[in-house]
């Protein structure tokens, strides 16, 4: 059991994240959805810079139909990324962005594309599981902490 909070946000309304990935791309980044030929280097990525566990609940992403899961990009280097529906139904996450490439935009610019991705398959709500940085969630999408989480 986590000590961490979970979140939730309601995913009608979110901010569009179209302006911060045009931006993101005049630096040379993009934001994709995961390909399956993409599989075995996102899973290196995400283990090697994250968790093992991670790497591993990906494919439950992968097994959605598209896959619930995006990547950010430089060049044909992967940079960060982030996934729905790999634990629990309706759950965001995992996400993760290099260390040295945070605060630039791309974790801000994953959220909101996958949050979008989730609104567009039906979901109203998205749970955030297992939070660590609360104040990103709630200032980029307007996530709040759920009581006794």
């Amino acid at each position: 059991m986590s000590d961490l909070p979970d979140m939730i946000v309601r995913l009608e309304g979110l901010p569009d994240p179209r302006p911060i990935e045009r931006r993101l791309a005049d630096e040379g980044y993009a934001v994709r959805r995961a390909t399956k030929g993409r599989r075995p280097a996102l899973a290196a990525f995400i283990e090697r810079h994250f968790s093992e566990r991670w790497a591993l609940g990906i494919a439950a992403a992968y097994s959605r139909r598209p896959a619930s899961l995006f990547v950010a990009l430089s060049g044909d280097g992967i940079v960060g990324f982030a996934a729905y529906d790999c634990a629990y139904r309706g759950y965001f996450g995992p996400m993760g962005v290099r260390e040295e490439l945070r605060g630039i935009g791309l974790g801000s610019a994953l959220l909101l594309r996958t949050l979008e991705d989730m609104a567009g398959r039906a979901y109203k709500w998205a749970v955030i599981g297992e939070v660590g940085p609360v104040t990103f969630y709630e200032k980029v999408c307007g996530a709040v902490v759920i009581p006794g989480s």
